[in-house]
């Protein structure tokens, strides 16, 4: 059985939708809670604390850490570097090895490039973020995301003929949101797939839903099958954008679904 956690995203966008100030404490108990063995966390001090204290409370929420989330842009970006290094110290800190990064933001309002030097520009940023990881034992596992220059598996493809370097994480609901199957891109990875994320997609409302309610036609028995193919060692992170339910909920919808399916 795989490794399942969740990212703390959800119970962000639950509370920031409802006015509720966010509490480090109680993410950790809730996703605890709705059975998860892991977390996958974002940020640094200024939101989560010291490190010591944040170990602390993992310890006591029994979880672990499946990896950090760190964001970066398209194009070389002073404040954005700044940042990025700051979560990534902060994650060393933590111990954590596995980086999962959102990248490729053009910070424009929107996407709108097609051109190869976009992708080439990018690749130079990621492998920036690569290189100062590296000093820590630290590996990037890069994330297409809907809205960012890389959505599509073509993309990814396009991305990596630039950057040899990064790993990669696949998201089955944004894959799903742009017609990539995510089966495919596993498959022709195997080697670069360093960490996994589980979100379904509604194509009615063209939102992320709990794992199992969307219509998008993911296959997730095909995912679970490709993934033992690789012999996937990693976690699997269960995500949700902007819950319309409160967090913990979804959680408990999402993880019996993968109970269900085997993972």
């Amino acid at each position: 059985m795989m490794r399942v956690a969740h990212q703390a995203m959800t119970w962000e966008g639950w509370w920031q939708k409802n006015k509720i100030p966010f509490n480090i404490e109680t993410l950790l108990q809730e996703v605890h809670e709705a059975g998860y063995e892991g977390v996958e966390l974002g940020g640094g001090a200024e939101t989560l604390g010291p490190p010591r204290r944040l170990k602390d409370l993992l310890a006591v929420s029994e979880l672990e850490l499946a990896a950090w989330a760190i964001g970066v842009t398209a194009n070389p970006w002073p404040p954005n570097t700044e940042e990025y290094r700051r979560h990534i110290d902060y994650a060393a800190q933590m111990g954590v090895k596995v980086l999962m990064c959102c990248g490729g933001f053009l910070g424009e309002g929107g996407r709108r490039t097609t051109f190869d030097d976009d992708y080439q520009v990018f690749a130079g940023n990621l492998n920036a973020a690569a290189d100062y990881a590296k000093q820590y034992g630290q590996t990037i596992a890069y994330h297409p995301h809907r809205g960012c220059i890389v959505e599509t598996a073509e993309e990814v493809d396009r991305l990596f003929r630039h950057n040899p370097r990064v790993a990669l994480c696949p998201d089955t609901g944004h894959l799903a949101a742009v017609r990539s199957d995510p089966v495919t891109l596993i498959r022709r990875y195997p080697a670069r797939i360093l960490h996994m994320h589980l979100k379904d997609f509604d194509t009615k409302t063209r939102n992320f839903t709990e794992l199992g309610r969307g219509d998008a036609g993911l296959d997730f028995k095909a995912v679970r099958d490709a993934l033992r193919e690789i012999r996937y060692k990693g976690w699997l992170v269960v995500e949700r954008d902007d819950p319309p339910i409160p967090a913990i909920e979804s959680a408990k919808i999402s993880r019996k679904f993968v109970r269900v399916v085997g993972f």
